[in-house]
Formats: structure tokens, sequence, C-alpha cells
């Protein structure tokens, strides 16, 4: 919807451009100057434009957001549209979302709003992520009502709405609260995904190169070590020099049109979470099935044409076997099966047996991954490689994986990721790391020093070592120096070192002995599959929704 009139004082809205690009949750479109105010010719139109009902976040349960990634890109085509448009090169840009309806519904597209033009901000007017979020910050906005503005660190941050001005009968309604994202499920939701976390998701990608939208400025590989194709991640720790990740050089322009089709059920119910590495899609099943309402369920000669046009060289399968993986294999694709039970947390044996396999092709082959639906275990799996290998946080993954594939990782799986946050992290330090990979760990026990002992990869511990305190790990380097690793949240053993083949892998025993997750409890589920069956009843829903819309 679009709307313009003479220019009011846009007190209620978040600056994006000075005097020219601003974003407003509106109650009512401002009045127009007065016709005898002597200063009204001075001032600028406002044209004021909203996707709230273009852009339509279909939810499974009680989830509204972030839009995907195909949304995201609409919006920003319709304001670059907007921003160069001969008619609007001399008046204000004023994207709004409306604040009439249900307060929470309110609350829900102001979030929805604020990942939005925020993310068009880091994409297109080069701003970080701090610049981008600068004025949507509550306590800006709480200081900025007290009358004390706060000072912006670089003249391109947004800035906060004019708080103290931003009247309950005016046309201008409060940013805040932005309530944070519900994850795909029908009961309150433990973990807070907030907006500024889907946007560091994003950001994060944006810096190794996961996308790129077609007119967007691409960013420059940092050199390290004269390999333009490394970005080192900031740490201020000891460890920084490990910390170096390789960054995709000229990702593939993203297809809007390609990504809607295969997001589709009918088209295979696919996304890339990784461009042209990893992709996210919902299991196959032995035949091909076509409800009356024109659902349908595929099956693996479905996926394989676009499979071997993309380079996918490996189908990992969590759930239990719906379809003959040899259809897989015969066409040249390989297939590997680590099922455990839908809606729980992987056992650390499984998730590692999981990390192996998918670390197992090569950097120019691609891997698919699935569970039923595609969004709980294949999310929880995919988040565990990236948090390992790109050394992302349990709720960056989370945000970009959402802005993907609506949806994915549900429920404790969200705090699993937290838990395992540290040990994905320390996990890839030593699978990047070329001195890590040969580096022993010191657990010398006070009681029976053994000071001849010749040192080897990894002891075994009957009981959890005296040197394992909050301070971290005690990691002799090649040349006998010591190293600290960060604590990983939840308490662990390291089994004996039996996998010295695979760098970078602590051996966790599935059996008791490994990580132990006090806080990670598992769901009951009345069978296998209930939520995966919830959640394509959903799409089922969604599917028909689509069709109605469009007629």
């Amino acid at each position: 919807m679009d709307h313009s009139h003479a220019e009011d004082q846009l007190h209620g809205a978040v600056e994006i451009i000075p005097s020219r690009l601003y974003y407003a949750p509106l109650r009512a479109f401002p009045a127009s100057d007065d016709e005898n105010d002597s200063s009204s010719s001075k001032k600028k139109s406002v044209h004021y434009f909203s996707i709230d009902s273009e852009l339509i976040y279909w939810n499974f349960f009680l989830d509204y957001g972030p839009l995907n990634m195909g949304q995201l890109y609409r919006f920003c085509a319709k304001l670059n549209s907007k921003l160069s448009s001969v008619e609007l090169r001399d008046d204000i840009v004023c994207f709004y979302s409306s604040d009439r309806g249900e307060r929470r519904i309110n609350a829900e597209m102001r979030s929805n709003a604020t990942v939005l033009i925020c993310a068009y901000s880091m994409i297109y007017l080069g701003k970080t992520l701090e610049e981008a979020y600068f004025g949507f910050r509550e306590e800006h906005a709480e200081a900025s009502r007290r009358g004390r503005v706060p000072e912006p660190p670089s003249r391109n941050c947004s800035l906060p709405p004019q708080s103290k001005r931003v009247r309950g009968d005016g046309p201008f309604a409060r940013l805040h609260p932005l309530p944070p994202f519900h994850d795909a499920s029908p009961i309150v939701c433990t973990y807070d995904l907030t907006c500024y976390d889907v946007l560091s998701g994003l950001d994060k990608s944006m810096q190794l190169g996961f996308f790129q939208y077609d007119n967007a400025p691409r960013l420059p590989s940092t050199p390290a070590e004269n390999d333009p194709s490394i970005t080192s991640v900031a740490d201020n720790s000891d460890m920084s020099r490990f910390h170096a990740v390789k960054r995709r050089p000229n990702p593939r322009t993203f297809n809007a049109t390609e990504y809607e089709h295969f997001e589709q059920v009918e088209n295979g119910d696919l996304n890339w979470i990784v461009s042209d590495k990893i992709l996210a899609f919902a299991g196959p099943h032995m035949k091909k099935v076509v409800t009356p309402e024109g659902f349908c369920m595929l099956t693996p000669a479905d996926y394989i044409p676009y499979f071997l046009k993309t380079r996918v060289k490996l189908v990992v399968r969590l759930n239990k076997r719906c379809y003959d993986e040899g259809d897989f294999e015969r066409a040249g694709i390989g297939h590997v099966e680590h099922y455990y039970l839908d809606g729980s947390c992987p056992p650390m044996g499984i998730l590692q047996s999981v990390l192996a396999d998918m670390e197992s092709i090569g950097d120019d082959e691609a891997m698919a991954v699935h569970c039923k639906a595609g969004l709980g275990r294949t999310g929880t799996c995919i988040g565990a490689y990236l948090m390992k290998h790109y050394r992302y946080t349990a709720a960056q993954v989370i945000g970009w994986m959402r802005l993907c594939r609506p949806g994915m990782v549900i429920g404790p799986q969200q705090h699993f990721l937290t838990e395992i946050e540290s040990l994905m992290w320390q996990e890839g330090e030593m699978y990047r790391g070329n001195g890590l990979r040969s580096m022993s760990i010191d657990f010398d026990d006070e009681e029976e020093e053994e000071e001849d002992e010749a040192p080897v990869d990894v002891k075994p511990a009957a009981r959890t070592p005296s040197n394992v305190k909050a301070g971290g790990i005690s990691v002799v380097t090649p040349e006998g120096q010591p190293l600290v690793l960060p604590s990983t949240p939840v308490e662990y053993k390291l089994g004996p070192a039996s996998t010295a083949s695979r760098p970078g892998l602590l051996n966790l025993s599935s059996e008791g002995e490994g990580l132990k997750f006090p806080q990670a409890k598992q769901p009951s589920v009345a069978k296998e599959g209930d939520q995966a069956n919830a959640l394509l009843s959903r799409r089922l829903e969604q599917y028909q929704s689509r069709k109605d819309v469009k007629r």
C-alpha cells in the first residue's frame, strides 16, 4: 500500500537516510501541513509505503517470522525502485508497518519490519550491523524519550524516533517492544530469538559470502596470510590466529524466482542454507502421491536431476527409512542415514557421525540434508556444522537458517545448539588449525605425575581431569607452550584417541561417557514423526491458502 502527502515532521520515525528514508509504525497517516504555513512550501513531500498485505509469513503454529530470503529480496527490490524513481526523487520515502490492529500482531509486524529495513541497510547501504540497528535499540529509544538523544558512533547510523513527542493518540506508535521470534511450535517458546540475532546471522553470512543479491555491492575479501579467500573472525583471545575460516569467493547471485519455486512443496520443499554447498529439504517417499488438494509427496527421482545439476554428492537422512536410498546411489549421489527421534536432540555420537559425513565431501561439492519435514533435526545438524566450521553463535545460526528456511530448529533443539556452541567452536579450531591438529591435551594428575612418559594425542580419562576448571582445558602446543581453550558450557569427558584420522574431533562416547545435557530435556513424543506430521499438515494448509490468495 502506498500513500503520499505533504511532509510532516517525522518525529516518530527511525531515520535511515537523513531527509530521504525512514521507518515508522503508524496508527494513521500524519495530517498534511497547514496550507497557511509559510514554511510548508520548503518541506519535502513524504511517500509512505507498506508490505503488510503483500509479503505474508506463512506460519506453522505460533511462529510469525522472520520473513524469508525471497521476501527480503522482494522488499529490497521494491524499496530500491522507489529510491531510484524519477517521480519520488525529491520526496522522503517512509516505510511503515500498520499499528491499527491487535496489540500482539502490531508488535509482530514491527519485528518483521525492523529486520527488513535493517537488512536492507546492511545489504544495499553498506551499514554495519551496529550502524543499521542503532536507531532500533530500546535503550536508545528510551534515552530519546527522556530527551537525552544518544550519540551515534558514526554518521552512517540509523537514529531513534524522538519518542518524547510520540503521543498516545498521535499517528506514530511506539517502536518498542520488539518481541522475539517464536519457533514453529504450538506451545510456549522458551528461547528468545531477537531481531538483532537474526540480523547478526545475516551479517555473518554476508561476510562469509553465503549469498549475494543482484545490484548489491560485493564485500571485498580480507586477505589473511596471502590467501584472498580467508577472512579472520575477530577475537581478542590468544586463540585468534586459529580463528581463520574460509570465505566463499564470488557467491552465486541469489535467484528469487528459483527460491520461490523450490520452496513450494510440489517442487521439492528445499532451500539452500549455504549457496551451492548445504541444502535442506523435506524427506522423499517411496511413491509419488498427489492429494486431491494438489499436495505432493515426492520420490528421490524427483530430486535427482536438480541434485546432479547443482553437484549434490551426498544425501544425509535423519528420519526413518521411507524411500529406497539406492535411487540416489545409482545416480552417483552418496547416501548415509543417522536416525534419531523426531523432535529430539541428537545423541553426541550420532551428531559427530553426521558431521564426519558432511565433512567428507569436496570443497566444490554440495550436500543435501533432510529429516521428515526438513526443519527440526535437519536444522540442528546443519546448525552444528556451521558453528563448527564457520564459528556462528547458536543465535546467529538459528536466525540465519530461519531466513533461509522458515521453521528450522524447534523447541529444545534451540537450547541444545546453545549448549554445544563452545564445543563446536573448539572442534572447529582444532579442525582448521595446522598446529592444533598435532596438539596434545595435558591431563597431568597431581597425585600420579609421570615425568618421563611420552606425550600422546589424547589420554583417556576415568574421571573429569583435575585441570578442567573454570578457566578451560590446558592445551600444549607442539612447541611445548601452554594454550587455553575456552570453557564449554556443558559437562563432558574425553574418550580414547581412536579418531586420529579425523583432525579436530574430540572422541565422545555415545554410551554415557560423552556430553551430558542436564538442561536439554527431550520432549515426550507419542510416536515417531508426530511433530513432523503436524508440520507437514500445516504445509498442506499453507499450500491451500496460497492457492486461494493467488486466485
